[in-house]
């Protein structure tokens, strides 16, 4: 999604490049441009420009060979995506007064 265009503002765009670690060289928020199928495998003349976040490191860092287990996240990894990740973005959500929610 392009900030504007979507609804997204540019602090939901800027919220989405600090999860994606595009500061970090993890992924670059890339601009493509998307087709729409119509049905049936025909194509409709609606093409849209939009952001996806691809991937900067080598592939070798990937694995490609095996399917995510969210027993083994829960057991090995976890407590360091809680530290590192969730509560981080919480922090900076809640500096750019996005992350409260109001009851």
């Amino acid at each position: 999604p392009i900030a504007g265009s979507s609804g997204l503002t540019q602090t939901d765009m800027q919220v989405f490049d600090w999860f994606e670690d595009v500061d970090e060289g993890v992924y670059k928020n890339n601009k493509v441009k998307i087709r729409r199928k119509g049905t049936e495998g025909e194509l409709c003349n609606s093409d849209f420009n939009s952001q996806a976040y691809v991937w900067a490191n080598p592939l070798s860092e990937l694995n490609l060979h095996s399917q995510w287990d969210y027993d083994l996240f829960r057991e090995k990894d976890l407590d360091w995506y809680l530290e590192n990740t969730v509560r981080p973005c919480k922090e900076e959500l809640d500096t750019l007064g996005i992350g409260k929610i109001e009851k």
